[in-house]
């Protein structure tokens, strides 16, 4: 929209009066239209927003010193893995007497089959032995039957 008119449109100046007046009630309405919003925005109470603002902070700050008061905050990565080390080491303590139960056993196991078996392998040689025994005698009674029928 121009202020100016053209000219040659303008032949009459009741005419071009009743034009400007127009262009200047269009102005005046988006003059005071612009400063009732602004006076809107000025005149907003911005107290409530402030106040949930400031309830959240609180909250975020007792939030915050309560992690604070956690001990595993306060822990450096060197201590925090020393203590999960020991924790470990007594977590395995009682898998560690287990399984060392666990071998005692194994071992009491093999040695009693190892009893089993050296008393199988002494029968054995026992047999053997009476069985060679046996042999010998015979060679034996065999040969003093030769010489004395000789």
């Amino acid at each position: 929209m121009s202020i100016e008119p053209d000219p040659e449109q303008v032949a009459d100046p009741a005419e071009a009066f009743e034009r400007m007046r127009r262009q200047l009630a269009l102005l005046s309405a988006a003059v005071e239209g612009f400063a009732s919003r602004q006076q809107a925005i000025e005149a907003r109470d911005y107290a409530p927003d402030i106040a949930r603002l400031i309830e959240r902070q609180e909250r975020m700050v007792e939030a915050i010193k309560v992690l604070a008061a956690r001990p595993a905050v306060a822990l450096t990565p060197q201590e925090l893995a020393e203590r999960i080390t020991e924790a470990g080491k007594a977590a395995r303590e009682t898998d560690r007497e287990m399984l060392a139960a666990a071998a005692n056993r194994q071992q009491s196991s093999a040695d009693v089959l190892e009893d089993i078996v050296g008393h199988a392998r002494s029968r054995e040689a026992q047999f053997d032995a009476l069985v060679w025994s046996a042999i010998l005698g015979f060679v034996a009674a065999g040969i003093l039957v030769f010489i004395l029928h000789i």
